[in-house]
């Protein structure tokens, strides 16, 4: 992830690391820090903190349950049945 965060120039403090102490601190901490049009700064937040993360996580699911090492029955909820 830091290597993303060099490519795209995202700036911050300790507190603002990623998604920081609090859900947007990191994206709104970042935004401030950045120059440019407003809105190629929210669409490079969007990919930096949305779109890299899902695709990631799309990735690591698809390969994780095609090499056996889980299936989709780990999220199931098993409630209490009487």
């Amino acid at each position: 992830m830091t290597s993303i965060i060099y490519f795209f120039k995202i700036q911050g403090t300790t507190a603002s690391d990623r998604f920081g102490i609090i859900g947007l601190s990191g994206p709104i901490t970042g935004f401030s820090f950045m120059e440019g049009n407003v809105m190629i700064r929210i669409v490079i937040l969007i990919v930096q903190y949305l779109v890299i993360p899902l695709a990631i996580a799309f990735v690591t699911h698809n390969l994780f349950t095609r090499m056996n090492l889980y299936n989709d029955d780990v999220f199931k909820f098993i409630g209490d049945e009487n």
